[in-house]
């Protein structure tokens, strides 16, 4: 009698990771300000006002930009689309500052402002480099989708992350924001992968959660502060290295 071997006599045919790109967002999620907005804009702002505070130029920040349309423009040539980023920008900085009566010129803005925005103004969460070093090694595809102008390839070379993102998706050079479902749809052609092989994950409940979900994509939340929402179809994970347990349990 012949016996046969314990183990099959042809190997099994390994089985494809279903999910073959990651999304990620990129301010809030892969990296962050270094110090604060405020405190960047108060280095200026200080020549006017000595008493000014970071905190008083933050709110005025995020009350501005809370009030702004989406940087998005679409159709322009690179050349042009610097340009209009750059007005753009300067508007919403202008205005941040002329809410609490303190004086900014472009020239000022350009150079104080708006340049360190390009590299040294950010610094990468602590987990980052190393997720995005496992996510290579899981031979996965790997987008930022980010409401951001053509500084964040500089940003991400900056930042020593370059290398590992195939492909920086902002929202000024496709003319369309998040949570339009269209920016993720262009992502996920970039990528070559339809949705239901994606996961994005973000910090943001409008722009990435409802974002994600109306391009079919699965979304899951990053919330660093450890907030724990009652939604009970949303994956929620306080640091962006918990990503990485989920793609291995499939």
């Amino acid at each position: 009698m012949v016996r046969l071997p314990p183990w099959p006599l042809v190997a099994p045919i390994p089985v494809a990771h279903p999910i073959q790109a990651i999304l990620l967002d990129g301010v809030g999620t892969l990296f962050r300000v270094r110090d604060s907005v405020g405190a960047i804009y108060r280095a200026v702002a200080v020549r006017s006002r000595p008493a000014i505070t970071a905190a008083e130029l933050d709110a005025a920040f995020h009350a501005e930009m809370a009030a702004a349309g989406p940087m998005a423009f679409p159709g322009l040539t690179p050349d042009h689309l610097r340009e209009m980023e750059i007005q753009w920008w300067y508007d919403r900085v202008y205005r941040t500052f002329a809410r609490l009566d303190l004086p900014l010129d472009f020239a000022t803005y350009r150079t104080e402002i708006y340049e360190p925005f390009r590299g040294a103004a950010w610094e990468l969460y602590p987990e980052s480099r190393a997720t995005l070093l496992a996510l290579r090694d899981r031979g996965l595809t790997v987008a930022v989708v980010s409401n951001f102008d053509s500084r964040l390839p500089d940003v991400l070379t900056a930042l020593g992350i370059g290398g590992l993102i195939d492909h920086p998706i902002y929202a000024s050079r496709h003319g369309v924001a998040k949570p339009n479902p269209r920016l993720f749809e262009i992502a996920l052609a970039a990528c070559g992968v339809t949705a239901d092989h994606a996961i994005h994950v973000g910090d943001d409940l409008t722009g990435d959660v409802a974002g994600a979900r109306a391009a079919g994509i699965q979304p899951i939340l990053l919330s660093r502060d450890h907030h724990r929402l009652p939604s009970v179809d949303l994956a929620v994970i306080d640091r962006l290295d918990q990503l990485l347990p989920r793609l291995d349990r499939g």
